[in-house]
C-alpha cells in the first residue's frame, strides 16, 4: 500500500512528513526522506528543525542518486566502471563522428556542443522511462511525418551504437540505478524501512521501478503531491493545468498499489488574501477578493532596468522600518538576461547581499575561458580576440611589472596588425635598427627614442617567447593526426605551465584580498574537475585517432555541461532565483520580477529534440509520451503558485519595456491575478517619490544635485526639496565626502594660467612656426599640450597623411630642381619617372622601416602615390609653360639665419615666424610662391580673419622683406590630390587632359600690383574673372592696400598671441565653426582637456564667418 499524503501547500505536505518521521524514531524505525538532488540540504535543515531531535542516526535525507549509493555501498560495489555524464558527452561526439556518413538529418552534427547535449538527455529519458522497440515501431508505422520519422530512425541508429559502446565496460547512471533495483531484493536491512518521497510532481519510469520494487520488499511507502483534492476526483476542476503532472503521478501510483490517502485540511496560506489568491490561482470562473489585500502589492516600472532599482529601494525600507532580515527575502526573476546583471549591479551599489541560486558552468568560469583560449591559439591561429583575453586575464604569470609590459606588447600587436600566422614569423617582431638610428640622428632625444625602441623590442620578444614556449606542444600537434592520448598529454602540459600555476595563485591572493570568497571558493573546484575532464578522454578514446580542434570541441562541450556548486557567502541574504527552477526558496517576503508576456511564463523550449508541434503529432497517434508531456510554462506557473502558498507578502511587478526599450505588456497570469483582486490598486513607480528616494545615498545625491543645480541657475526650488537637500547635506557632513560634493557642484573645468616661471622654461624661444600659431588659434589648451607637454603618440602601421606629404614633397623638390636647372621642353616624361622611382624609394628608405615597407597595404598605397606623383609633376611643367614664371629656387628656409635663407617675418621687436616655402618661382622682378598640398586645401581670406590660413601670406611677408626690388604678386596652394571624378561627357584623350588641369588649378591670392600680373601667370588665358591655371573661386586678388593692411593685422594678431602663449595663457578655447562642427572634434587631447558641453559651452570662440577686409578698414578708421 502507498500512502499518499494530499494537500495544495507543498510546505503542508513537508511538515506533516517531518512530523511522521519524528514519530517512527519515536518507535525507533528507520526513515529515509528522499527529495529532488537540489532539495536535499534544505530539507535537511529543515527536518531538523522540526523534530525533537538534537542527532538521528536513522533518518536520512537523500536524492535517488545517494540513495543508490548507500545501497551500493551496503551491498557491495559495481564490477563495471561508471560512466558520468562527461563520458557520455564523449562518447556520444566518437560515435557521432564514426556514423556520420549513416546519417541524414544529423549529419556533421559531432561538431555541434548544443547537439551532442540534447542527444545526451534524449538517451538518458529513453533509459528513464523504458522507451522499448515497440515505442520506435509505432512511430515509424503510425506516423505519416517522414522527416520526423527520420529523426526517430537515426536517434535510435545513435542509441544503438551508444548502447553497445558501453556494453560490458561502462555503467550510465540509469544503467546504474536498474543495477541497484536488481538487489533491492535482498536489501533486508530496508525491510519494514519507512521512505518518503516528497517535492516531486513527477518521476521517471526507472523510478517508479524502484518504487515499486520497496513495495515489494516491504517497506513503507509515503508520497507527498501538492495538488488539489477536487482536481483527482472531479473532471471538471481540471482547468488547472498545474496540477497536471501531480495528477499523472497520482494515477501512476494507483496503478502501482493500493492508494491510502492522507488529505491535509490546512490553509494554504495564513493570510486572508494570499490564501483567498491560492486557492483561486489560475482558475477559470475565480472568486473574486473584495476586501483590502493589504499583503500582496503589484508594481509598475517604467523599464526593466528601473524594476530592478525600485525593488532594491523597497527592499532598504522593509529592512529598515520592519527590522527585516536578508535571509527573510527571495526574489523570482522570470529572464536571466533581462535581470541578473542588473541586480548583482544595483544591489551592489545598495549594499545589498545577494545570492543567486544558480550553478555556474565550468566553461564561464574564469579561468577555465582563460584555457579554452590559449587552446584556441594554436587551433585558430592566434585570433586577436582570443589573444587579447589570455593575455590581459591575469591568470598568467608574465613576471615582473607584468600590466606595464602587456599594454606595451598589446600595442605593438595592434599597431603593427600583426594577425593570425604573423605571430610565428620572426621577422614581425625585429627591430629595423639602422632604420631607427637614421631616423633619430638629428633628434635632440635621438638617444633617449632609440634607447625606449630597443627596449620595446625586448619587452615583445620575452612575451612572445613566453607564449609560444606555452603553446609549443599544442603547436607541433596541431592540424595533423593524433592519437587522443599525445594530445590530452600536451594540453595537461600546458595547464600545468609554470606561468599557468603562479597566476592562478596570484589570482586567487588577490580574490582573497579583495573579499571575493565567490570567486575564489568557484576557481578551488576548476581544476579538479578540468582535469576529470582529461581522464575521461584519455580512459574513453586514448588510442583513437583524432585531432585539437576536435578534442577541443569535447572539452568545450563538456565543460559547458559541468556546473560548479556555488556556496552562499553569508547566512543573511537576499536569494535571487527563477521560476524554471526546480526548488522554490520557502521565505516569507517574495518578489516576483519580469511579470509581462515577453518573460512569463517563458515559451515552451524544443525538449529532447523535439518541438511542440512534433509533441502533438505523437500524441495524436496515442503514443505515451511519459516524461516529454512535462510542460515548461505549467513548470513555472506551479512554481509561482508554491512560492505564493509560503509567503507573508508578495510583489509582482512588471516594466512597460525591456532594457532595450521595447514596449512590454503585462503577462497574463499577472492579469489573471488582477482580476481575482479588482479593487487592488497598481503601485506607479514610474517616477519615484522623495519618501522612497532617501533610501537610496546614490539617488539622494543626485537629486540633490539636480536640485542645487537648478538653485544655481536661478530657477525656483520647491521648500520640501530644500529642506530634503539640507537634511542630506547635514547627513554628507557627518558621514559623507561633503567637500566632494561642493567640488562637483561648483567644477567648471577651468584651466588657470602657467606658472610664470615655469611658462619662461618652457617657452624661452623667440621663433614660432605658422603651424604652432594656428594651433594656439584653434584652442590655447591644445597648443599647450601639443607643444609644451609633447606627448608621444602610437605608432601607426599604415603609412598616414603625413609621411605621404613628405614623400610627395621631397619627390617633388627634385622635380623642380631639375625644371629649375633645365629647359622645360627639354625635360622629357621618361627623365620625370625615373628620377621620381628614385626619389620615391629614398623617401620611404627615409619615413618607413622594414616591416612597414613590406607591408602590402603599404606598398599599393606608395604604388598609386608614386603614379599620381608623375602625373603631378608633368602637369607642374604644363602650368609653367603656360605663363611666364619658372621655378627659381625650391625649398627655401626663412627666418633661420643661415646662408641663402630668406628673412623672418618679425611680428614685433621681439618675436618672428619662421619656415619653408616649398617653391619660389620667378618672373622679370615679380615672384609668385608655391605650397604643395597632397589634401584639398582651399584658400579663404575670411580664414586669415579668424586666425587661420597664414601660411601664404607669411611666406609672402618674408620673399617681401628679402629684397626691394623683388615684388611678391601671388601665394598659392597646389593640390596633389588625384582622387577620382564622375566623368560627364565621353571618355577621350580631351575630355581626361580636361580634369587634370581643373584638379590642378591652384588657388590662394593675388595682389594686383597692375594688369601684366595676370599675364605672366597664364599668358594664353587671363582677365580679371578667369585665369587659366587659377581656382579663381577660391582665390582672393588684393591691391597692394589691402596687402599691408591684412599683413599689419595678421603681425598684430600673431604677437598677441605669443604674448598669450609665454604668459601662461592655457585657457579651454577651441573655435567652433557651426552649431555642428568645432575643433574639439578633430583633437587628440579630448580624454586630457575633458571639455564637456553641459558645462563648458561657453568657453568656444565662435568663427566669424561675416568678416570682412571692410571691417579691418573700420577698425583702422576708429
Amino acid at each position: 500500500m502507498i500512502n499518499t499524503i494530499i494537500s495544495k501547500s507543498a510546505s503542508a505536505n513537508s511538515k506533516y512528513i517531518y512530523k511522521r518521521i519524528e514519530k517512527d524514531l519515536d518507535k525507533k524505525e528507520r526513515s529515509f526522506l528522499i527529495v529532488p538532488e537540489q532539495y536535499t540540504l534544505q530539507s535537511d535543515i529543515n527536518l531538523m528543525d522540526n523534530i525533537s531531535y538534537n542527532t538521528v542516526m536513522d533518518a536520512k535525507v537523500l536524492s535517488f542518486s545517494s540513495l543508490s549509493g548507500y545501497i551500493i555501498d551496503k551491498t557491495g560495489g559495481l564490477a563495471d566502471n561508471i560512466l558520468s555524464k562527461n563520458g557520455k558527452i564523449i562518447l556520444l561526439s566518437n560515435i557521432l563522428r564514426d556514423i556520420n556518413d549513416q546519417l541524414t538529418l544529423f549529419k556533421g552534427k559531432y561538431q555541434n556542443i548544443d547537439f551532442i547535449n540534447d542527444i545526451e538527455s534524449f538517451i538518458t529519458n529513453i533509459k528513464d522511462n523504458n522507451f522499448d522497440e515497440e515505442f520506435f515501431k509505432r512511430i515509424d508505422t503510425d506516423l505519416d511525418d517522414e522527416v520526423l520519422k527520420l529523426k526517430f530512425r537515426e536517434t535510435k541508429l545513435i542509441f544503438d551504437a551508444y548502447q553497445k559502446e558501453i556494453a560490458d565496460k561502462y555503467l550510465d547512471t540509469e544503467d546504474k540505478l536498474n543495477q541497484v533495483i536488481t538487489r533491492l531484493a535482498s536489501c533486508d536491512f530496508l525491510k519494514d524501512a519507512n521512505f518518503y518521497f516528497d517535492k516531486f510532481d513527477y518521476v521517471s519510469d526507472i523510478k517508479m521501478d524502484f518504487i515499486g520494487e520497496l513495495l515489494r520488499l516491504g517497506a513503507k511507502v509515503n508520497v507527498a503531491l501538492t495538488l488539489d483534492k477536487t482536481f483527482i476526483n472531479n473532471p471538471m476542476a481540471k482547468d488547472l493545468e498545474i496540477y497536471d503532472m501531480a495528477n499523472k503521478f497520482y494515477y501512476r501510483l494507483r496503478d502501482l498499489d493500493t492508494i491510502n490517502e492522507i488529505n491535509l485540511d490546512t490553509l494554504l496560506n495564513k493570510n486572508e488574501d494570499i490564501n483567498h489568491l491560492c486557492l483561486n490561482y489560475e482558475k477559470y470562473n475565480p472568486s473574486f477578493y473584495r476586501g483590502r489585500a493589504s499583503n500582496i502589492h503589484v508594481l509598475e516600472s517604467i523599464s526593466s532596468k528601473s524594476e530592478v532599482e525600485n525593488i532594491a529601494l523597497i527592499i532598504k525600507k522593509l529592512v529598515h522600518e520592519n527590522k527585516l532580515r536578508y535571509k527573510d527575502i527571495s526574489i523570482y526573476i522570470s529572464d536571466e538576461s533581462q535581470y541578473e546583471n542588473e541586480i548583482s549591479k544595483v544591489f551592489n551599489r545598495y549594499n545589498l547581499p545577494v545570492f543567486l541560486d544558480k550553478s555556474n558552468k565550468l566553461s564561464d568560469n574564469h579561468i577555465v575561458k582563460t584555457w579554452l583560449a590559449a587552446l584556441r591559439l594554436a587551433i585558430y591561429d592566434f585570433n586577436s580576440h582570443d589573444l587579447s583575453y589570455f593575455l590581459r586575464s591575469n591568470i598568467f604569470d608574465f613576471g615582473e611589472d607584468a600590466s606595464d609590459k602587456l599594454i606595451i606588447f598589446q600595442n605593438y600587436i595592434i599597431s603593427r596588425k600583426i594577425k593570425g600566422k604573423m605571430f610565428l614569423e620572426d621577422k614581425y617582431f625585429d627591430l629595423d635598427i639602422a632604420f631607427y638610428k637614421n631616423l633619430y640622428k638629428d633628434d635632440p632625444y635621438g638617444d633617449v627614442k632609440l634607447t625606449a625602441k630597443i627596449n620595446e623590442e625586448k619587452i615583445v620578444k620575452d612575451i612572445r617567447k613566453k607564449v609560444l614556449n606555452l603553446l609549443k606542444d599544442l603547436l607541433y600537434i596541431n592540424n595533423k593526426a593524433a592519437k587522443t592520448s599525445e594530445i590530452v598529454g600536451a594540453i595537461y602540459n600546458m595547464i600545468s605551465n609554470p606561468g599557468f600555476i603562479n597566476g592562478i595563485n596570484n589570482y586567487q591572493n588577490i580574490l582573497l584580498e579583495e573579499a571575493e570568497l565567490d570567486n575564489y571558493n568557484e576557481n578551488d573546484q576548476v581544476w579538479d574537475k578540468f582535469i576529470s575532464i582529461l581522464e575521461e578522454l584519455f580512459n574513453l578514446m586514448g588510442e583513437r585517432q583524432t585531432d585539437l580542434k576536435s578534442i577541443y570541441n569535447t572539452i568545450r562541450a563538456t565543460s559547458s555541461d559541468i556546473d560548479i556548486g556555488i556556496i552562499p557567502p553569508t547566512k543573511d541574504h537576499i536569494i535571487v532565483t527563477n521560476f524554471r527552477r526546480p526548488r522554490v526558496s520557502q521565505r516569507p517576503i517574495n518578489f516576483a520580477l519580469g511579470l509581462n508576456d515577453t518573460f512569463f511564463p517563458s515559451k515552451s523550449r524544443i525538449d529532447f529534440l523535439l518541438g511542440k508541434d512534433e509533441k502533438d503529432k505523437l500524441t495524436g497517434i496515442d503514443l505515451d509520451l511519459k516524461v516529454y508531456e512535462e510542460d515548461l510554462e505549467e513548470r513555472e506557473k506551479l512554481n509561482l503558485y508554491k512560492m505564493m502558498s509560503s509567503s507573508e507578502k508578495i510583489y509582482f511587478s512588471f516594466a512597460l519595456s525591456d532594457k532595450d526599450g521595447a514596449a512590454i505588456n503585462k503577462s497574463v497570469v499577472l492579469n489573471g491575478i488582477l482580476r481575482i483582486f479588482p479593487d487592488l490598486e497598481i503601485t506607479d513607480l514610474t517616477s519615484i517619490p522623495l519618501s522612497e528616494i532617501i533610501y537610496s545615498k546614490e539617488l539622494s545625491q543626485k537629486h540633490t544635485m539636480d536640485v542645487l543645480w537648478k538653485s544655481r541657475k536661478g530657477e525656483d526650488v520647491s521648500q520640501v526639496d530644500i529642506r530634503f537637500i539640507k537634511s542630506y547635506l547635514s547627513y554628507l557632513k557627518d558621514y559623507g565626502n561633503f567637500e566632494t560634493m561642493l567640488d562637483g557642484l561648483y567644477y567648471d573645468n577651468d584651466k588657470s594660467n602657467v606658472d610664470q616661471n615655469i611658462s619662461k622654461r618652457l617657452y624661452p624661444k623667440n621663433h614660432f612656426n605658422v603651424t604652432e600659431i594656428e594651433t594656439y588659434s584653434k584652442c590655447p589648451y591644445r597648443y599647450f599640450v601639443n607643444f609644451a607637454i609633447k606627448p608621444s603618440y602610437d605608432e601607426n602601421y599604415d603609412v598616414d597623411a603625413r609621411e605621404l606629404g613628405s614623400i610627395v614633397h621631397n619627390s617633388l623638390e627634385d622635380v623642380s630642381r631639375l625644371i629649375k636647372d633645365s629647359k622645360l621642353d627639354d625635360i622629357s616624361s621618361e627623365k620625370l619617372d625615373e628620377l621620381i622611382s628614385q626619389n620615391f624609394d629614398k623617401s620611404i628608405d627615409n619615413y618607413l622601416d622594414r616591416a612597414r615597407k613590406n607591408d602590402l597595404r603599404n606598398q599599393f598605397i606608395l604604388n598609386n602615390l608614386a603614379k599620381n606623383t608623375k602625373n603631378n609633376s608633368k602637369e607642374v611643367i604644363n602650368q609653367l609653360k603656360k605663363g611666364e614664371f619658372r621655378v627659381a629656387d625650391v625649398e627655401v628656409d626663412f627666418g633661420y639665419n643661415k646662408e641663402n635663407d630668406l628673412p623672418g617675418v618679425y611680428v614685433d621687436d621681439e618675436n618672428y615666424l619662421r619656415g619653408r616655402i616649398d617653391r619660389i618661382d620667378k618672373a622679370e622682378n615679380y615672384l609668385r610662391i608655391i605650397d604643395y598640398k597632397t589634401g584639398k586645401k582651399v584658400f579663404k581670406i575670411v580664414n586669415i580673419l579668424n586666425g587661420l590660413d597664414l601660411q601664404l601670406l607669411v611666406y609672402m611677408m618674408s620673399a617681401k622683406e628679402s629684397s626691394k626690388n623683388i615684388m611678391p604678386i601671388g601665394s598659392f596652394y597646389m593640390p596633389l590630390s588625384d582622387e577620382l571624378e564622375k566623368m560627364k561627357d565621353r571618355y577621350d584623350k580631351s575630355n581626361i587632359e580636361k580634369i587634370y588641369e581643373d584638379k590642378f588649378k591652384m588657388n590662394g591670392l593675388i595682389i594686383k600690383v597692375n594688369e601684366e600680373v595676370f599675364k605672366l601667370i597664364d599668358k594664353q588665358d587671363f582677365d580679371l574673372k578667369n585665369i587659366g591655371v587659377i581656382d579663381r573661386k577660391n582665390t582672393d586678388i588684393l591691391t597692394t592696400e589691402d596687402e599691408d593692411l591684412i599683413n599689419n593685422f595678421a603681425k598684430n594678431l600673431v604677437s598677441k598671441y605669443i604674448h598669450e602663449i609665454k604668459t601662461g595663457n592655457i585657457k579651454l578655447n577651441p573655435l567652433r565653426y557651426s552649431e555642428s562642427q568645432n575643433e574639439c572634434q578633430y583633437c587628440d587631447f579630448k580624454g586630457i582637456c575633458k571639455f564637456d558641453e553641459s558645462i563648458d559651452s561657453d568657453k568656444y570662440r565662435d568663427f566669424d564667418k561675416a568678416k570682412t577686409l571692410n571691417d579691418l578698414y573700420n577698425d583702422e578708421e576708429e
